[in-house]
């Protein structure tokens, strides 16, 4: 089946190359695991089709097969974040890197190499914009900014030990919601293995054209920001600050967000980059940074509203001429 990207598209075509090659790796080691969990769980058929002779039969899940399963999905962890599971080590290069041997995949961790990827694409996209004239973010001090956000990459994936990654398949804490939760009913409420393999086989379609791309998005936004905020610093460039000194948010400012970075050269400052159609939350935000700036260059301050996303346009009805006669007779006075 054709994977199709279902959610808006992004602005800048090497960030659409960066979401696209995050979700296709990710979907590779998926394709390997749900191949696997098909194998090992008691589906009926093959993961190609569902004809099989044993369609008749009740759903059972032994033991066995779920150790499997929760095996499976510790591969597929592995294969996303490499086995360390903190946060000093997925911003190691020395450590993130190490190649991941298992079943279902057989490489480097994906998301670490995935956001650096991404990261310095950030880093290019400033000096695109403001030019190559100046000291860029090489080196130690590239190398440092790199590592400050991987980790805090690392902490947006986690909760405490436990990698949030994995919560659509396993379903913990999301009681009732996960592969594992739906297999388990299915078995406890006597369904047909048929019907359970058909309910799975969707499941795992909607994960990967969801899940793993809502991910793609909202890592390689996160990153490529990182790294375009990053290079700015380095220019000089400074993020203004509000009334009460704290710096104005940039973007991104939610999961799936598509809002970026980019300058005010003649102000030194860095502002959020926010498209003309984006959300409520991305204009309130866009709407605090002209606040800001408008008060540290003495501007008085208007009412702001938020931009209005481009309406469509309605074609109108000419309006035509009246040639006809007057239906209504003319006084043009007595007759001599």
């Amino acid at each position: 089946m054709a994977r199709r990207w279902r959610l808006q598209t992004a602005r800048f075509r090497d960030q659409r190359a960066a979401e696209r090659a995050l979700w296709d790796a990710t979907g590779t080691v998926f394709d390997a695991f749900c191949r696997y969990v098909w194998a090992h769980c008691g589906m009926p058929g093959e993961w190609a089709g569902l004809a099989s002779p044993h369609a008749a039969e009740l759903y059972s899940w032994l033991p066995g097969e779920q150790a499997e399963f929760d095996r499976a999905v510790q591969w597929f962890m592995d294969s996303m974040v490499g086995k360390a599971r903190d946060p000093e080590a997925f911003a190691d290069p020395s450590t993130a890197l190490i190649d991941v041997h298992n079943p279902i995949y057989d490489g480097k961790p994906i998301l670490p190499g995935q956001l650096r990827t991404s990261y310095e694409l950030g880093v290019n996209r400033a000096v695109q914009v403001v030019g190559d004239n100046a000291p860029r973010l090489l080196g130690p001090r590239n190398a440092e900014a790199q590592r400050e956000f991987l980790t805090l990459a690392f902490r947006r994936l986690s909760d405490g030990a436990r990698l949030k990654l994995g919560d659509v398949l396993n379903g913990t804490p999301k009681t009732g919601q996960s592969v594992r939760d739906m297999l388990l009913s299915a078995m406890n409420e006597g369904q047909g293995a048929l019907k359970t393999a058909r309910q799975l086989r969707t499941r795992f379609r909607e994960i990967d054209g969801y899940d793993w791309q809502r991910l793609a998005r909202t890592e390689t936004s996160f990153a490529m920001n990182a790294g375009t905020q990053a290079e700015y610093l380095e220019r000089g460039y400074r993020i203004p600050a509000t009334e009460t000194g704290a710096m104005i948010e940039l973007g991104p400012f939610h999961p799936c967000c598509v809002c970026g970075t980019t300058v005010m050269p003649e102000l030194g400052y860095i502002v959020p980059d926010v498209a003309a159609t984006a959300c409520q939350v991305c204009q309130a935000a866009r709407i605090r940074a002209e606040i800001a700036v408008a008060d540290k260059i003495g501007v008085e301050r208007i009412e702001i509203t938020p931009t209005p996303a481009p309406q469509p346009r309605v074609a109108r009805r000419p309006r035509q001429s009246d040639t006809r006669a007057p239906t209504e007779p003319v006084n043009v006075g007595p007759v001599e």
